[in-house]
């Protein structure tokens, strides 16, 4: 994301946002680091009462009202991603169903819909390997940053100097 001396001009990022921790802090890395307008993106996969908490706390961070957006995936979760996994048997390393693992793909689908500058999610190894699959898979162009698991250690000290200041 960055080469040390200067930082990519972003105008404006969509953050696959729950309202945890990660993803708060991530939020305001960006709005810090990049100085960029940020915009929520919530997938209701069946959650229900996690949804308001985290519409509330995009708000709290600085979200403008029309910059957070929670969008119904049930039907499609479960119809284009949930049975077929269960019709493949399929399993993490041989003995585990995927669990949020396979909303990933949807999620990020999703945002890329919404034609914004960069699509940016805290993935971890699986994921972001998940991730390219299906961006090979669609043939999809647009630009996805893993925000956290791209980052290197001085910008995960930042990281940390934001949740201290915000502490403070």
């Amino acid at each position: 994301m960055s080469d040390g001396k200067t930082k990519k001009t972003v105008k404006k990022v969509v953050l696959a946002y729950s309202g945890g921790l990660d993803t708060s802090i991530i939020l305001k890395w960006l709005q810090t680091t990049y100085g960029c307008e940020v915009v929520t993106f919530t997938a209701d996969l069946g959650q229900g009462e996690e949804l308001a908490p985290a519409r509330e706390k995009a708000l709290l961070l600085g979200i403008k009202k029309e910059n957070i957006f929670v969008e119904d995936l049930r039907e499609e979760f479960v119809r284009d991603y949930v049975f077929p996994m269960f019709r493949a048997n399929a399993l993490y390393e041989g003995q585990y169903l995927l669990g949020t693992s396979i909303a990933r793909p949807l999620i990020a689908k999703k945002q890329i819909e919404s034609l914004l500058d960069v699509v940016t999610r805290r993935f971890e190894a699986a994921g972001t390997t998940q991730l390219h699959r299906h961006r090979q898979a669609t043939g999809n162009p647009y630009l996805l940053a893993g925000a956290f698991s791209s980052c290197r250690p001085d910008e995960r000290t930042d990281l940390s100097e934001i949740v201290a200041a915000q502490i403070d």
